[in-house]
């Protein structure tokens, strides 16, 4: 029995070893592969998209742009669907990061639909860069517009641009 008790113990024994070495070699390899102080995002290579749900219906811009406003000091990125229906985004940079503050008279966020403008409400807006590499940005964004009267109120959730192309600044 005794023989047994030994046998039992070494084995646990071994097996500890084995499942230390493992969790080693483990955590050395994810430092390895994971583990980059240079690491950056890539941007994937497809079109153009911005899409977002305006009240939970699907919104996707047919035309996408982002410039740099001379004259109001920040960056528009913008999706369009038409003339009169666009979703833009107002931020002070373009640097990765979250933006949650209007900068612009109260106003970051902008819907516009039939010619009806609905802007951001202080606390409302919410606009995320994740990547911004050859001349291309990438983010999220949500926000609750009200009607430019203060009337109706509208709700962008699910906000998303890809690859929207970086152009010359405007005036």
């Amino acid at each position: 029995m005794r023989n047994l008790i030994l046998n039992n113990q070494d084995l646990f024994n071994l097996n500890m070893k084995n499942i230390k070495i493992i969790i080693v070699l483990l955590f050395s390899l994810n430092c390895l592969l994971g583990c980059s102080p240079d690491e950056e995002v890539t941007i994937p290579n497809i079109p153009s998209i911005f899409k977002a749900k305006v009240n939970g219906v699907q919104y996707t811009a047919s035309f996408t742009a982002a410039a740099y406003s001379t004259e109001y000091n920040l960056w528009a990125i913008s999706g369009y669907i038409s003339d009169d229906n666009q979703i833009t985004l107002n931020i002070p940079n373009l640097n990765i990061g979250t933006y949650t503050e209007n900068i612009i008279y109260s106003i970051a966020g902008l819907y516009v639909e039939n010619n009806t403008n609905y802007y951001s409400e202080s606390g409302d807006y919410i606009v995320k860069i994740t990547a911004y590499q050859n001349d291309k940005i990438c983010g999220t964004f949500s926000f609750t517009g009200t009607e430019q009267d203060g009337g109706n109120t509208i709700s962008i959730t699910d906000g998303q641009f890809i690859n929207v192309p970086i152009g010359e600044p405007a005036k």
